[in-house]
């Protein structure tokens, strides 16, 4: 079943405010854990467009920042045309200091034989164990579309 962009970002809102956080207050495994269940909704659409990557991100005003970015692929759904329309996730900001072992952190789910491969590719990788056990600057769900 392929996502739609709208669907998916209010599916996954709701995820969030079942467990009580709202998508700028990701709480360590917390937000993980809805990610997760997100991509176990959708695992069976065609597109398998998921990733989990971290970047040192330079601001001009000298506060850089590590994002962590879960993201699934939104696609038209349209068989033989199925193309990436939009992306929903999450994006999670750390201090350099808290959590930089997750720059360069780049995985995606087509790099793995399943979804569980890939999970549990994500949960062992040093720089993503770092973020879930540092504190978060802030975080928001994102929709961006392609």
């Amino acid at each position: 079943m392929a996502l739609t962009p709208s669907a998916a970002a209010d599916y996954f809102k709701s995820e969030l405010n079942d467990i009580g956080m709202s998508p700028t207050g990701f709480t360590k495994w917390e937000g993980w854990k809805v990610f997760k269940r997100f991509l176990q909704k959708h695992q069976d659409a065609a597109d398998q467009g998921v990733s989990v990557q971290g970047v040192l991100e330079q601001s001009p005003d000298g506060q850089d920042r590590i994002i962590l970015t879960m993201m699934q692929q939104c696609t038209t759904g349209d068989p033989g045309e199925d193309v990436p329309v939009a992306c929903i996730g999450l994006e999670v900001a750390f201090a350099p200091r808290e959590a930089q072992p997750l720059d360069g952190l780049e995985l995606w789910r087509f790099d793995f034989s399943d979804l569980t491969e890939f999970v549990t590719a994500v949960e062992a990788h040093p720089g993503f164990r770092a973020a879930v056990n540092a504190n978060p600057l802030g975080s928001e769900l994102v929709r961006q579309e392609v």
